[in-house]
């Protein structure tokens, strides 16, 4: 992918608010994003597209669904980086996400914060 082109975007989270705020946050920041409501909606999303970066949050259909996913899609997208929310952010958890290279956040996400993050990763695709 070109570094020009706009960065991709999947956010996946079960809760519709979550993915409403996002989805407009991001677009309105000028990535083209895409939505996923469970971790089953995450990997056909994967499988039938090409994001650069992965928002998932830990606690989809059950606890630690997200984090499966997250593990999954580093293994079998190693270029696209994964991004891990939880309001419930622990050392096994981020050890778990680090392990496999993704990265791991504390909800509420600051806003700020995550345009920034997302920023640094672009630039680096």
């Amino acid at each position: 992918m070109d570094a020009a082109s706009p960065t991709r975007v999947l956010v996946v989270d079960d809760e519709p608010a979550l993915l409403l705020s996002y989805s407009a946050i991001l677009q309105k920041s000028g990535y083209i994003v895409t939505v996923a409501q469970s971790a089953a909606a995450a990997r056909s999303a994967l499988a039938s597209a090409c994001f650069d970066i992965m928002l998932c949050d830990l606690g989809l259909e059950m606890p630690m669904a997200g984090l499966e996913v997250v593990e999954w899609a580093c293994r079998e997208f190693p270029a696209m980086r994964s991004i891990l929310m939880t309001g419930f952010l622990d050392d096994p958890v981020a050890d778990r996400a680090s392990a496999v290279g993704a990265l791991a956040l504390s909800k509420p996400i600051q806003v700020r914060a995550l345009l920034e993050l997302l920023h640094d990763l672009s630039a680096r695709r």
